[in-house]
């Protein structure tokens, strides 16, 4: 966590949903972040398909992490 940097505003991520097509993202309950559409043009780049490419990186890295630090990997 001491990587993360200072974000946006709930405000801003709320009116990215709102108004600009984004997907919000929410943690217990609550709106942590948001995953945008990466243009307007073409259905291959909406915050759904952004999201779902993002995904498997995500497990990834939760994977190495895991492996890392039961000793499997260096």
């Amino acid at each position: 966590m001491s990587r993360v940097k200072d974000g946006v505003s709930t405000e801003k991520v709320s009116s990215l949903i709102e108004d600009e097509g984004a997907l919000g993202l929410y943690l217990d309950g609550k709106l942590a972040c948001c995953c945008k559409r990466s243009h307007e043009i073409g259905n291959n780049l909406s915050a759904e398909h952004m999201l779902e490419n993002l995904a498997p990186q995500v497990n990834e890295a939760k994977a190495r992490e895991l492996l890392k630090g039961a000793g499997y990997i260096g």
